[in-house]
This record gives structure tokens, C-alpha cells and sequence, in this order.
């Protein structure tokens, strides 16, 4: 009911800047999930609130989180949602909430979101809910007009095609991964195809809503630097270039190096500003990254700019200081790039 009611509060919000920026007709607002066993009934949820805002939603299954920002992006649509707990336990879930410019909603928007959501509860009073509560009719005109299910492998096609036409890879290259149960897999290897690596191993291939590993012990989707040593054993095993650690929604990586040692994330954010090809363009840094990668993008003339701890905050910046083009991070795997 929870999230019944947060995104009927999100349709309305989104609803209303369309209005105020001129346009007609209803809200577009792209969903997905990731693969936790409470995800399908929250999303089930999620988007009767959306429809009952009149939103159109496009549900693309389950599918990673940053799909869906660039999802949001491309298609031209109004917003966006992602039931995911990201990197927490299983029994955790929550929702990711995205504006149209396929950014991580801006706090200030988030917190009247929570307050209109809070504020319907208490006028009506707290309940446990069910799949009993549901009370709409799956055949009603709303579900078969509102509801769109797009082909979500021709998409992920065309995110990865999209990707390959930025990066350029100079000659063979190996590359390890590790999924961590999560959705990651529904695209890496895709990605991997796309870019031309032959060499292409992986660990924790699979999905599990526990993030259960086939001994049966728990792993946690949180990839950090005490974490990743089935990562490291592959590196090493298939002696792979590089290795790639993504957390359970798969908007986060850790890298490795060729001897499977952890690549600090500051230096992988330095790395990745310094590559990005627009070199007038802004680097947005949180205020948690190492003092050291701000002095080494001034000493090589790039623009800098500081942003509060956090993606939201980092994408925020970015918008503002970028005009469409900019790379900036979080040195925790978040790594966001504004022309995408």
C-alpha cells in the first residue's frame, strides 16, 4: 500500500510539471524492478498508484537501475521508477525515483514526494497491507489503455549499441565479472558482445532473490574491498585484464586490476574524468572524494566542481554546471556521466 500510494504522489507530481511546462495529454513514466522476491507485488502496486495519477506506464520487467534513467531519457518520457533495495539484505526493498532528465530525483522533490505520501496515511489511518487490499479489476479499460510492456531485450540492444559507439577499445581485451546475483547479468554480457571481448568470464551468474550462492551462504550485493575476492580468484585464475564488481541493481561497479588487486573507487573516478571525452566540460566531485583527485584534474586543467554527498547531488550538479555534457561520481561505484 506503501507504494501504492508513493507513486500515485510521484504521478501527480509529474502530472503537474507537465501541465506547468505546457504539454497535453498524460504522463509517461518508465518501471522496472530488480529480481527480490517483494519486488513483482510492489511494482504491481507502484503502478496501479501511478495509473490512478492517469499516468501511461512503460514496464520493462526486471531490469537494472541505470536502464532506466537512460530509459527515461530516450524515450522521451515523463519519469521514472525502480523497486530495488540497491545494494542492502533481501528482506529490504524501496523505490528509485527519477525525473525526466533520467536523473535520480532531486531531494527537495523527494522529501515533498515522502510528505505526500505520509500525509495521505495519516488521513487515513495506518494499515498492514495485502495482495486483499488491491482492489482494482485487472480488466478494466485503465490497465489495457495505461499499461505498456516494451520488447526489454531490443532496449537493452539499444542501450548497449548506444555504449559501444562512445567507448573505443584498442585491440584484444580480457575482462572478468562479477554480478552478484543481481541484474547485472541481464546486461553485461550483452555489453561485452557489443564491445568486441572474446575474453569474458564471470561469477555469481545467476539471479537469486535471497542472493543465495549455490553452497547456500548468503552474498552480500554490496561490492566493497573485503567483499570481492571471488572476483579477485577469477582475475587471477583466467588472468584476465581487468575485473568488475556491480552491486544488486547494477548502478554501481568496483573494479580490480590484472593481479586482482582492489582498485581504489577515488582512483577509478579519476580515471574515468580524465578519459571522458569532452575535455571544457565540467568534472563534478562529492565532497567524500580524496582531495588528491581534485588536484590532479586542476593540475591538468579541467574544471571542477564540488557537489554534497550522494548521486542525487552529483547528478544535480552536473545539470546545472554542465549544460548536457560533464562526467562526475561518487567514489563508492556511482559514476554518472550527463550526455547519457
Amino acid at each position: 500500500e506503501h507504494a501504492r500510494r508513493a507513486g500515485r504522489s510521484h504521478g501527480a507530481q509529474i502530472s503537474a510539471d507537465r501541465i506547468a511546462r505546457g504539454l497535453a495529454g498524460p504522463a509517461t513514466i518508465a518501471v522496472a524492478s530488480d529480481h527480490r522476491y517483494s519486488s513483482g507485488v510492489m511494482k504491481h502496486y507502484l503502478i496501479l498508484g501511478l495509473m490512478e495519477a492517469d499516468c501511461h506506464v512503460r514496464d520493462y520487467g526486471t531490469a537494472p537501475t541505470s536502464l532506466i534513467g537512460y530509459g527515461v531519457r530516450v524515450s522521451g518520457a515523463d519519469g521514472g521508477c525502480v523497486v530495488t533495495a540497491s545494494h542492502n539484505p533481501p528482506h529490504w526493498n524501496g523505490l528509485k525515483f527519477f525525473d525526466r532528465t533520467g536523473g535520480i530525483l532531486s531531494p527537495q522533490i523527494e522529501e515533498r514526494l515522502q510528505a505526500g505520501v505520509v500525509a495521505e496515511m495519516e488521513a487515513h489511518g495506518l494499515r498492514p497491507a495485502g495482495l486483499s487490499t488491491l482492489d482494482a479489476d485487472a480488466d478494466a479499460p485503465m490497465w489495457r489503455a495505461n499499461y505498456i510492456h516494451p520488447d526489454r531485450d531490443e532496449f537493452i540492444r539499444k542501450y548497449v549499441r548506444d555504449i559501444a559507439g562512445r567507448v573505443a577499445i584498442r585491440g584484444p581485451v580480457s575482462v572478468a565479472a562479477d554480478h552478484r546475483l543481481g541484474v547485472a547479468k541481464i546486461v553485461s554480457p550483452v555489453l561485452m558482445k557489443e564491445l568486441g571481448v572474446a575474453d569474458f568470464h564471470t561469477v555469481h551468474n545467476f539471479l537469486h532473490p535471497y542472493f543465495q550462492k549455490n553452497s547456500g551462504s548468503y552474498l552480500d550485493p554490496e561490492p566493497k574491498a573485503e567483499s570481492v575476492e571471488d572476483l579477485q580468484t577469477l582475475v587471477r585464475r583466467k588472468t584476465t585484464d581487468i575485473g568488475f564488481a556491480f552491486d544488486g541493481d547494477a548502478d554501481r561497479l568496483v573494479a580490480v586490476d590484472e593481479r586482482g588487486a582492489y582498485i581504489p573507487d577515488d582512483t577509478v573516478l579519476l580515471l574515468l574524468c580524465r578519459r571522458y571525452f569532452d575535455r571544457d566540460s565540467v568534472r563534478v566531485l562529492s565532497l567524500d572524494t580524496s582531495l588528491r583527485v581534485e588536484a590532479e584534474l586542476r593540475k591538468d586543467g579541467y574544471r571542477v566542481a564540488h557537489a554534497a554527498c550522494g548521486d542525487p547531488f552529483v547528478t544535480e550538479t552536473l545539470l546545472r554546471e554542465g549544460n548536457g555534457r560533464g562526467v562526475g561520481g561518487v567514489p563508492n561505484g556511482h559514476y554518472i556521466y550527463a550526455d547519457f
